[in-house]
């Protein structure tokens, strides 16, 4: 895509996220809205540092008027503000100079100005192709809805604890495991905290979740008649739960809360009186977005620490149980859907359960598409 360039006017171009300006005729403006394009804006400056020469298309020996200008000079680079600005500052204009000699240093400086904007124009251009498509997702215009709510689905396996005839506990279980969740948050960008005289709680993130998942868990199976009192078998089992949350901003990206989660946990085989398990309890959650959380969008951590102190009903046959449920989560590669998660329940009883899974996280709306149904 050819990028067309100015210095005689006033020019606005919005590609892949940049807005180029020509400012009073002298001044020429890069601005990105993002920090990656930011980051981007910073690396072409200093390609352009170490080629001076080239990119002014002359030499040391050059006697031209246009070689007497140094690029690093005029290139001035806000970093906060994600802009880079392009003025050249006036060569010496001696009284012997004629007003010829003025008229051609002056159109030199232009003419430099020009090529630095062209140079650096190009480097955008090489440089930003991966993020044209993140680009045209950040151009999207969300509903009000879809801003604060957000639905995931996942497929996975899962390596956890199995259990021998003897009750003997290993790490060999295989199974697979599928879920799916809804999320609402919503961040206090509309000072909506003060209509729902919220204003004095040191937050600005609210926030639910409702999940349920498909796979395996440890069971209490009565065998030979004997009823035990740990685990000692993996069934089947449906979980699901709700989690309500309220949060701080640490910064741009991160952000810490407070929760409390109600759940149910079916299990297939089990003590007829531990099919069905409630668990609640408080909790504390540690979540890093890839996306600025004060651009208000709803999106999923990339990593992710809660740790909860939940009550369960019935817990390997036990009643009223006090089990630590701890899970960290990481999306290994930022553009792409593959998270590797960690869980564990802890119980001081010794009948701890650990996981590890690797699971592919996508919005349901992939999933409506693939069918052939409007995932929009």
């Amino acid at each position: 895509m050819k990028r067309i360039c100015s210095i005689t006017g006033v020019l606005l171009l919005g590609i892949h996220g940049v807005a180029f300006a020509a400012q009073e005729a002298k001044e020429i403006t890069f601005t990105y809205s993002t920090e990656q394009y930011q980051t981007i804006l910073s690396g072409c400056r200093q390609q352009l540092l170490k080629a001076p020469q080239k990119v002014l298309n002359c030499s040391d020996k050059d006697p031209s008027t246009i070689c007497q200008y140094q690029v690093d000079r005029c290139l001035s680079l806000n970093e906060e503000a994600g802009k880079l600005t392009i003025r050249c500052p006036e060569l010496p204009s001696p009284d012997t100079d004629t007003t010829n000699q003025k008229s051609e240093k002056e159109m030199a400086r232009q003419e430099a100005e020009k090529k630095i904007s062209l140079a650096l124009n190009q480097c955008l251009e090489e440089q930003t192709p991966a993020l044209k498509q993140t680009n045209r997702t950040e151009n999207i215009q969300y509903s009000e809805l879809r801003k604060n709510w957000l639905s995931t689905f996942e497929l996975g396996y899962k390596r956890q604890n199995n259990y021998k005839e003897e009750g003997e506990r290993s790490f060999d279980k295989n199974s697979y495991l599928a879920a799916l969740s809804v999320n609402g948050r919503w961040y206090n960008d509309n000072n909506w905290f003060n209509l729902l005289s919220l204003e004095w709680l040191p937050i600005d993130l609210l926030g639910m979740e409702t999940k349920v998942t498909f796979s395996e868990a440890p069971s209490a199976q009565k065998k030979d008649g004997i009823k035990p009192t740990n685990f000692n078998a993996v069934t089947n089992s449906v979980d699901a739960y709700t989690t309500l949350r309220m949060g701080k901003a640490l910064d741009k990206y991160n952000s810490m809360n407070l929760g409390l989660t109600l759940g149910l946990r079916t299990l297939d085989d089990a003590v007829s009186s531990d099919e069905l398990t409630r668990y609640w309890g408080p909790g504390i959650e540690f979540n890093v977005y890839s996306q600025a959380i004060s651009q208000g969008l709803n999106t999923q951590p990339r990593g992710s620490l809660k740790a909860y102190w939940t009550r369960f009903s019935d817990y390997a046959t036990r009643s009223g149980q006090n089990v630590w449920m701890i899970q960290a989560r990481f999306q290994l590669i930022e553009a792409q859907p593959y998270i590797i998660s960690l869980d564990a329940e802890l119980d001081k009883n010794e009948r701890d359960n650990y996981s590890v899974s690797f699971i592919v996280r996508q919005d349901t709306s992939t999933l409506l598409s693939f069918l052939g149904l409007n995932g929009q």
